[in-house]
């Protein structure tokens, strides 16, 4: 996230909340939240801190003692977070953990900073599988494997994913590899290749070339060497769907890469070197037709939830108005009577991948 910015910016310069005279001391810690509330969000979009105790005391027009006393009351409450630096400043506690969902296990830090770490440590978690809904929730012991698995020494492993047809396997795959970049794990130049089956010729006699490459004879008699998808993922992944489609030649030539790194190419006796990962997928109904040999080299295999684990709750309007219009074509998708700005909300079983009907949870809103 950056450094802080400490100085009182132009959010609410020259803002008076005059209190009522007479006003309980209930009445004015409600006002003063609401206060802190709203400069707590202007914080989370902008990363910059509005108003110390001086501050409120002047918007309110009450003393700062006063101030004072109501801000800590709701420190010691666990309602606001206290960064004891100079001026000391406060946080709404559950508009932080909403809008960075996390949990804070304290309300007082020392200096703004120590706070933005943890932002900057959970976004780093984040990052990659963000775009599946109920990464944190219904997803968080599969996104762990995925973790383990791309940080596992010295290289990673390979992994298989599989679930039911269509409910996002190679999206999720390319989340794992979009994880590792954001975890600086791969090479800078790394990419993201797919070997997809369903593209591969019946009998299938190419796809250990496609995978590895090959080497042939041009018209001048020179050998040439076409490169596979190992060598144009230069270090990063390959995504093989349908695994169990793959020729028996290609799959004692996966078998080989995974345990010993290397391979050879088609027409070539040359040994290859390579640190590109696999991950490798496979429809839940076809999860027999994998050979053995080969679950017995991938030592993390995940399952997607099935698409029947998601139903609706409730619906309720959305706080920010895109995020519920960014719904709205799936709502209808549904068959649902609802207007833009209504999102659908969901239980903990929600499902959790793209393929273009994918919600906001409440808590993200």
């Amino acid at each position: 996230m950056g450094k802080a910015n400490h100085k009182i910016s132009g959010f609410g310069k020259g803002m008076v909340l005059r209190v009522k005279k007479g006003m309980g001391g209930m009445e004015l810690e409600k006002e003063i939240r609401n206060l802190v509330a709203e400069y707590t969000r202007e914080f989370c979009r902008t990363n910059k801190i509005e108003y110390d105790t001086l501050g409120i005391s002047k918007a309110l027009n009450i003393s700062r003692t006063l101030a004072s006393q109501h801000l800590n009351r709701m420190v010691k409450s666990g309602t606001l977070i206290k960064i004891v630096s100079r001026p000391v400043y406060y946080l709404d506690k559950k508009i932080i953990e909403d809008s960075f969902r996390m949990q804070l296990d304290t309300e007082m830090f020392y200096a703004l900073e120590d706070l933005t770490e943890l932002f900057d440590k959970k976004l780093v978690d984040r990052k990659g599988f963000m775009e599946a809904v109920g990464y944190d929730t219904t997803l968080r012991y599969l996104t762990t494997q995925c973790q383990a698995a791309v940080k596992y020494p010295p290289g990673g492993v390979p992994m298989l994913i599989y679930g039911e047809h269509g409910v996002g396997k190679t999206f999720f795959s390319q989340l794992v590899y979009e994880y590792a970049k954001a975890e600086s794990v791969l090479p800078a130049q790394a990419k993201c290749c797919l070997l997809n089956y369903s593209k591969v010729n019946d009998n299938k006699p190419d796809d250990d070339a496609i995978l590895f490459g090959s080497c042939f004879l041009n018209g001048n008699k020179e050998l040439c060497k076409r490169a596979g998808l190992l060598e144009e993922a230069a270090g990063g992944f390959v995504i093989i769907e349908n695994v169990e489609q793959m020729s028996a030649k290609c799959l004692e030539k996966v078998i080989a890469y995974i345990r010993s790194g290397t391979y050879t190419v088609r027409g070539d006796n040359l040994i290859y070197h390579s640190k590109t990962r696999l991950i490798l997928t496979v429809c839940e109904n076809s999860c027999d037709m994998v050979e053995n040999a080969l679950l017995q080299v991938v030592p993390v295999v995940c399952k997607l939830p099935p698409l029947d684990k998601i139903y609706p709750i409730e619906i309720k309007k959305a706080k920010i108005p895109n995020h519920g219009d960014k719904n709205f074509a799936v709502l209808n998708k549904l068959g649902m009577d609802v207007k833009p700005g209504i999102i659908l909300c969901m239980a903990d079983e929600m499902l959790p991948y793209n393929r273009d009907t994918w919600f906001f949870p409440v808590s993200a809103l």
